[in-house]
């Protein structure tokens, strides 16, 4: 019985230790003044977090991966992916967030896939005449700095948060 009273007055002061603030917090916390990027260390003292800093788009290359001997697309097939591709990111550059949005960057992943041949239907049609899939992945990132060696802060792109990606011609 003393036990179960001891462990009873006990338990919270053994299950109430302090937690750290979520992180990322909710809310944006307080900036010093004039600091335009709102630079906040995290709890780890070598990484901060750019919570002012505006949103910028980077998009690589249509990159082509075909696969299984079939032609790369001609200039005029990628010309028609890429203003696809740009008609989408253009679409998402529109949104609140993507032209007002602070604290992240957004770096865009394009790829032509090609087709596999054990990928097309049984069909007489000639496997280089069936359209190329292409793919683009976004993916939003914290603009977070690194504190080099050197004593000199790097931008970071190990700060990813939820991506996404759509495949066209699937």
């Amino acid at each position: 019985m003393r036990s179960l009273i001891f462990l009873s007055l006990a338990a919270p002061l053994l299950f109430a230790q302090p937690q750290p603030p979520p992180y990322p917090p909710k809310s944006a916390p307080a900036f010093t003044p004039g600091d335009a990027d709102g630079l906040v260390i995290t709890p780890n003292p070598k990484i901060r977090v750019a919570w002012l800093r505006p949103v910028h788009w980077r998009a690589d290359g249509l990159s082509a991966h075909p696969i299984d001997g079939l032609p790369a697309p001609s200039a005029s097939e990628r010309a028609q992916m890429i203003k696809t591709l740009d008609a989408l990111s253009a679409a998402l550059k529109a949104t609140p967030e993507g032209t007002r949005g602070l604290g992240f960057w957004v770096n865009e992943s394009r790829h032509v896939m090609g087709q596999g041949r054990n990928e097309l239907p049984v069909s007489s049609v000639p496997a280089a005449q069936w359209p190329l899939p292409f793919t683009v992945g976004i993916f939003p990132f914290y603009h977070e700095d690194i504190l080099q060696a050197n004593g000199q802060w790097r931008t970071s792109v190990r700060g990813e948060t939820e991506s996404i990606s759509y495949r066209f011609n699937s």
